[in-house]
């Protein structure tokens, strides 16, 4: 009998609550206002119901022994074959600071591992060592003599053992999933796709079988200025034409913080500057480069006096005073006679 459906209550009633509906109900099915010996029935069977709801340390027997019955227990089928714990998958993103200088993440991970009760049995109650107790009818063969003829023992059902209940705490697997918190150590210059295998840390294997493996796969996170190549680190930065005609200081951001850096003067665009040891760390100690591409950028409006200062500079410089356009206008035939002086 469900007592909690007795007195129209939910199983997370509190105490207040059960009171309140007894007392309702009892004034309901009271015997002096009621002469029908079912409903005299009903109100003995709330009384007792109340008795047992209303004692904390009987409500906790009486809810244990209820969620008992909703989950009969199994009958144990022996213990479980010596088999390796299963390999198990986590993926695992770091920061990109992380994956080019390495660190250490705490992880956790879901792992099946020996129960306790049990001792990775799977019977409520077995002999030292977990071996199982022959049947007392069969003595242990799995079969009987029926006069001329052999049959299965009905007792054991042929295993020969003597039948036990299951472990309620693993259902007769003779495991438990817990959750665990591992380290995992990152290797510096790490690419994202890259596997871990942390050796044993898999689920557990039953009945004394090997340990699992753990396989870690790292995805690096993005960083907006910068990229990891190998344990090189690449990064673009702007620079205005006119700054990297005359060259300037800029700022420059590195794993390690932003640095400033000097654009030489005459700066082409895509021109790459090294940084040395300022990437990923190697196995043998030494650091990569990061390797600093110029973007030069042109102004997109012009004020009256910056147009005029152009023309200005453009003219004391026309087009084939450069070394390379000057070849481009021979090679094409175009190369303008030289002004007598």
């Amino acid at each position: 009998m469900d007592l909690y459906a007795l007195l129209g209550i939910e199983p997370s009633a509190t105490a207040e609550q059960v009171k309140v509906a007894y007392r309702k109900l009892a004034v309901e099915l009271h015997p002096d206002r009621n002469d029908d010996e079912k409903v005299v029935e009903r109100f003995k069977e709330i009384t007792a119901a109340y008795r047992t709801l209303s004692s904390e340390p009987k409500r906790k027997r009486y809810d244990e022994e209820r969620k008992r019955a909703a989950n009969p227990a199994r009958k144990w089928m022996g213990p479980p074959k010596k088999e390796r714990g299963v390999d198990l998958r986590y993926r695992l993103e770091v920061d990109f600071e992380t994956g080019v200088r390495g660190g250490e993440r705490q992880i956790e991970v879901p792992r099946q591992r020996t129960c306790e009760p049990c001792r990775g049995a799977g019977a409520a109650r077995v002999a030292a060592g977990n071996v199982a107790p022959p049947c007392d009818d069969c003595d242990g063969a799995g079969k009987i003599v029926a006069g001329t003829r052999l049959r299965p023992c009905e007792r054991c059902g042929g295993r020969g053992i003597e039948p036990l209940e299951a472990c309620r705490t693993c259902g007769g697997t003779g495991r438990v999933e817990r959750r665990e918190t591992l380290g995992v150590e990152i290797p510096a210059g790490i690419g994202s796709g890259r596997r871990l295998r942390l050796e044993g840390h898999g689920d557990e294997g039953t009945s004394g079988g090997a340990m699992g493996d753990l396989f870690v796969l790292v995805s690096v996170a993005d960083h907006p200025l910068l990229r990891l190549a190998g344990h090189d680190v690449e990064c673009d930065i702007p620079v205005g034409w006119a700054h990297a005609m005359i060259g300037v200081e800029m700022p420059v951001p590195t794993v390690d913080g932003v640095e400033m850096m000097r654009i030489p003067a005459g700066t082409q665009d895509g021109t790459m500057i090294r940084l040395p040891a300022k990437g990923a760390p190697q196995l043998d100690g030494r650091r990569g480069d990061q390797l600093v591409y110029v973007e030069v950028l042109l102004p997109e409006d012009l004020s009256a006096e910056e147009r005029k200062a152009l023309e200005a500079f453009a003219a004391a410089h026309p087009p084939e005073s450069e070394p390379r356009i000057r070849e481009y206008l021979a090679a094409i035939g175009r190369l303008p006679p030289k002004k007598k002086r």
